[in-house]
């Protein structure tokens, strides 16, 4: 009997290795190339800073076949630095979930180095990482290249660990300088259906997507994977060409996750995805938003009387954006609603975050 159960064990540990494979990847960790080092300007764009060589997402499930399930992120760049206003992409900022439980997603593998010509390497020392709490909700690893010099070449791995299956982020194809290569890869299995939403106008390169038989077990239950591929090349940087255009986050082409049910290997369903009533319901009890949408009657007396005269819906509906607008400045990226929100103060200070902002 023991051994049948050690062939088992066995038999469920290949099964999710090879379904974990990554696929073949064009660049090697450690090993610059000398076309990189000597690159002076990217032809297609000579006015960029900075260029995303190559960038990649690997997401796998990892399990024992019993209750201890969760998924690894694999995070690689590498990044060519062509001046000195290049140099914010050489401090890295990688955020960690955490629950209000004090369970937390875990950074593992971290590694970094800069290259600089002839082919000269300096690597990331331990003590150079600083990780911190960074809201209620994440903690923030920060890290910056050492050595880093105009014509610098940088590249860095990481993997996240994660029990949050409604944590899977998805992937930012497009950011403030333009990238040659960016790929999203995942091996899912069919316990976990997710929703997911390509954004942005730009067109993936690669759409990828193929069965899996029987990957992964759970409990006795086995499931089918889906292996998929999204690829971008040539991605142009992006750039908000309006004063009043809507926040970048509307239109970067980035593709996105969401769990929409989970299904037990009873064979039983949790559904995840939700009525846009349902949400609403949850944030007008949820404590800190709930309270907030209250104050909203006070802030009516803030408005300039002017704004509040116009007639017309829509035309008012303008005059209160422009004006929250020109009175705030952004002093925090969390976007969090259910972060330390704190309106009234935000307003009086004349200074919030996304989510204090946006609940006005």
């Amino acid at each position: 009997m023991l051994k049948k159960l050690s062939i088992l064990v066995l038999l469920v540990i290949l099964q999710n290795a090879q379904a974990q494979k990554q696929t073949n990847l064009p660049y090697e960790f450690g090993k610059a190339k000398p076309e990189e080092i000597s690159m002076k300007e990217y032809l297609r764009d000579p006015s960029a800073n900075a260029l995303v060589l190559y960038e990649h997402s690997n997401v796998s499930f990892h399990g024992d076949g019993s209750y201890n399930h969760y998924f690894v992120n694999t995070i690689y760049k590498r990044i060519k630095i062509f001046n000195e206003k290049g140099y914010n992409h050489g401090t890295v900022k990688i955020y960690l979930y955490k629950s209000s439980s004090g369970d937390k997603e875990r950074l593992k593998n971290l590694k970094a180095i800069t290259y600089n010509a002839p082919y000269e390497k300096t690597v990331l020392e331990p003590e150079q990482i600083f990780e911190k709490s960074y809201n209620d909700r994440f903690d923030e690893v920060t890290f910056t290249f050492p050595n880093l010099k105009p014509g610098s070449v940088i590249e860095y791995q990481y993997d996240i660990k994660s029990e949050f299956y409604y944590n899977l982020v998805g992937w930012n194809f497009q950011s403030d300088i333009p990238k040659v290569y960016s790929q999203f890869h995942a091996i899912i299995p069919g316990f976990w259906n997710y929703n997911r939403h390509l954004n942005g106008s730009l067109r993936l390169s690669e759409n990828k997507s193929e069965v899996i038989n029987h990957c992964y077990e759970i409990r006795g239950a086995k499931a089918s994977c889906e292996n998929l591929t999204y690829t971008m090349t040539n991605i142009p940087a992006f750039k908000l060409e309006e004063k009043y255009s809507t926040a970048k986050e509307n239109h970067i082409a980035k593709i996105e996750f969401e769990l929409s049910r989970v299904n037990r290997p009873d064979g039983s369903i949790k559904e995840y995805t939700t009525t846009w009533s349902e949400a609403d319901k949850v944030l007008k009890e949820e404590q800190s938003v709930g309270k907030q949408l209250k104050l909203q009657s006070s802030f009516k007396k803030l408005i300039p009387k002017e704004i509040l005269k116009i007639k017309d819906d829509n035309d008012r509906a303008m005059g209160v954006f422009y004006h929250i607008q020109d009175h705030f400045s952004l002093n925090s990226d969390s976007r969090n609603p259910y972060s330390d929100v704190r309106v009234k103060k935000a307003y009086e200070e004349k200074a919030g975050s996304v989510a204090e902002i946006n609940h006005l």
